[in-house]
């Protein structure tokens, strides 16, 4: 489903959040980082600055992280790959991702790829 794992740009083991928590579809509003580890599961906590390293914590690697707003009633308003920790490129995998979603009973109405270099616009991607 997903490419490679990715190790951590910031290499540092930061200890994991205690607001780091398995992404539930009952998730509260709000906007949130999030990483998917390597059993495929999607943890969160609270968007902050530099709290990516802290989701897995200790430098764990990842299969896909970034950004999802989560409105009520179980909707993805937008979920996308910004992280500075991670960097993911993949927009295939970035679809794995919003389609775990819908597999856990979200419903997602937009998926945005950001591209690395951050120079280019970003790209709405086609989702069912």
């Amino acid at each position: 489903m997903f490419g490679k794992r990715k190790d951590p740009i910031d290499r540092t083991p930061h200890p994991r959040s205690p607001d780091s928590r398995r992404l539930v579809v009952s998730e509260s509003p709000g906007l949130y980082v999030y990483a998917v580890d390597e059993g495929e599961v999607i943890h969160v906590v609270p968007d902050g600055p530099h709290v990516h390293p802290t989701i897995l914590g200790l430098a764990r690697p990842a299969l896909y992280a970034g950004e999802i707003e989560i409105e009520a009633s179980g909707v993805v308003g937008e979920v996308n790959n910004l992280s500075g920790t991670f960097q993911f490129r993949s927009k295939r995998s970035l679809l794995c991702v919003a389609g775990m979603l819908v597999d856990m009973g979200f419903s997602v109405r937009s998926v945005i790829w950001y591209p690395p270099d951050g120079a280019t616009t970003p790209k709405r991607l086609v989702f069912p």
